[in-house]
């Protein structure tokens, strides 16, 4: 959003803050009912959230970046998904000389 800001366009960037604003919202949500779905079924919700990623994503990883910030403040634990993210991509080398 800030970078849109920053090249001027303030639509978008308006648009953009708000969907995220909407899907903070959707994952709270949805971490609710899964962690009632999960007690009622008398299940970690951690493990439960990793077996489902290993059983639907391509190959059983999510794939980053993730908005560490929005994820938390929408109540999913980092140790629900850390677990099964891919592995960030090592660091360039630098040139010697």
């Amino acid at each position: 959003v800030e970078r849109l800001k920053g090249f001027g366009d303030v639509r978008t960037a308006s648009i953009v803050d708000r969907i995220a604003e909407e899907e903070m919202a959707h994952v709270a949500v949805g971490v609710v009912w899964f962690e009632r779905i999960c007690e009622a079924l008398e299940r970690d919700p951690a493990q439960s959230f990793q077996e489902h990623v290993a059983s639907h994503s391509p190959g059983g990883v999510l794939k980053g970046p993730f908005n560490y910030a929005a994820r938390d403040a929408a109540g999913l634990q980092r140790s629900w998904y850390e677990p099964v993210a891919e592995a960030p991509p090592p660091p360039p080398e630098e040139p010697s000389g």
